[in-house]
């Protein structure tokens, strides 16, 4: 129950952020809370693999709640939380 909002895709890619925030602005226009909760898990070889395949998932977890909470900040009121 209650209104929630899924959008399924990658929170570290600009372009998809911004259809979250409109989509967002379209259904509620506002936000009282966000919760930045992005996991994704991913195997590579520690000595062989090469280092952006390391950087994949905190990149996913990490700059993707800092696009997030970018873009929702300014649709809360007094600050939201």
């Amino acid at each position: 129950s209650g209104q929630h909002i899924i959008c399924a895709g990658s929170y570290d890619d600009n372009t998809f952020v911004e259809n979250v925030a409109q989509t967002i602005k379209d259904e509620w226009d506002t936000v009282n809370a966000l919760l930045n909760c992005a996991g994704v898990f991913a195997t590579a070889h520690p000595i062989e693999a090469p280092l952006e395949l390391w950087r994949e998932p905190f990149d996913v977890m990490l700059n993707g709640a800092v696009l997030m909470t970018r873009i929702v900040v300014p649709m809360m009121p007094d600050g939201g939380r």
